[in-house]
Order: structure tokens, then sequence, then C-alpha cells
């Protein structure tokens, strides 16, 4: 028979060691997530290729990058396949541990930038950007494609479409879903700018080229 300070005792030692289990697993969850945004699609939709360094490329995964070695089906693929594990990422975690997807997305999105496969290098993140805005908000992510599409139409600069839509994304989040992803958002689009700094610098000089361009 427990009395009740010995049955507090009992309850907050289950209680720590439900919240330790609870934080371990989300550890997990974020580190899965990290993994899966380290795969590039530069690589794996590449067949094999190392678009990172052929004699088109500009030395990323990313689907732009492909695209300069004149497969427009791989460039297609990779940013499919970017876009997808963003996406994949949020919604798997979210459908089995509801409201951690924003974690999932965080991680998938870190993991592709910093990719442990390519000793922490990475893509830019946009098209990984993407899919986790749409996964995590379809009107945002959407409203975000949209706003590439059309500084893309106007400038047919990828990095200037890509930062134009990074920029805009808090702004959208924020008018379609709240504070939460507004935050994320936030923090993604400024990796995105840190990311795109030798494109700032060429967008500076004129020197930038445009969609299509080797």
């Amino acid at each position: 028979y427990c009395n009740r300070e010995c049955q507090m005792k009992h309850w907050k030692a289950g209680h720590k060691r439900d919240c330790k289990r609870l934080q371990t697993e989300h550890e997990k969850k974020k580190v899965a997530a990290a993994v899966v945004g380290g795969v590039g699609g530069g690589r794996g939709g590449g067949g094999g290729a190392d678009n990172g360094t052929s004699p088109g490329g500009s030395g990323n995964i990313g689907a732009t990058n492909v695209l300069r070695t004149g497969n427009k089906f791989l460039a297609l693929l990779t940013l499919l396949l970017d876009i997808g594990k963003g996406a994949a990422a949020v919604f798997i975690v979210e459908y089995f541990y509801p409201g951690l997807g924003l974690f999932a997305g965080a991680g998938a999105f870190l993991g592709h930038i910093y990719s442990i496969f390519l000793k922490l290098s990475g893509g830019k993140g946009v098209a990984t950007f993407l899919g986790i805005l749409i996964a995590l908000s379809p009107l945002t992510g959407l409203s975000c494609c949209i706003v590439w599409i059309i500084s893309a139409f106007l400038f047919r600069i990828s990095s200037l479409s890509a930062i134009i839509a990074a920029l805009a994304s808090p702004l959208l989040g924020y008018y379609f879903l709240g504070i939460k992803i507004t935050i994320l958002a936030t923090i993604m689009c400024a990796l995105i700018k840190f990311k795109h700094k030798d494109n700032i610098r060429r967008l500076m000089a004129g020197t930038e080229p445009k969609i299509g361009n080797k």
C-alpha cells in the first residue's frame, strides 16, 4: 500500500520517464528528417552523375545546376525530388505525431543545405523549402511558387526569383497560417539568402546567368 506522498513520487518518476522518452523520440525524428533532407535530388536524380562538379555545373546539387548540364528531364526530376522530400518529411511525421511536422520540416531543410552525405555542404534549399511550405500550409507554399514563377518570368534569373519568393514567405505564412510557420519561414529565408551570397554578389555585378544559360 502507498500513501499519497508515495503515489506522488511514483507519478513524478513515471512522468519524468515519459518526458524523457518523448524528448528522445522527438530528437530521433529531427535526425531522421535531416538524413532525408541530406539526400540531394541533384545526386539521386542525376542517375549517379556528379552534377555538382560537372563542367556545366556551378558546384551546387540543385535543379538549376542540373539544368545547366543541358538535361531538362533530370533537372525536372531533381526539382520534384527536392520538393517531395521536404513535403514527405512533414507529412510522415505529422501523420504519426500531430504537431511535430514543423520540426520535421526544419530538420529536412537543414539536412538539405548541410548534408551529412556531402561533408555538410549541399543545395541552396529553395525546392525543399517550397515542399515544406506546401505540406505545412498549401496556400502559403503555392503562393510562394507563384511568386517564384512570376519573378522568373519577369527577370529570367533563378537565384533572384528564389530570393524574392523566400522573402515573401514569412508574410504569406503569417497571412495564411499564423506565427508558427512565420518563424520557420523567416529562419529558412535567412538561410536561403546566406546560401545565395555568391549569387547576390553576381546580381549586384550584373553577371548572374539567366535561366537556361550555362
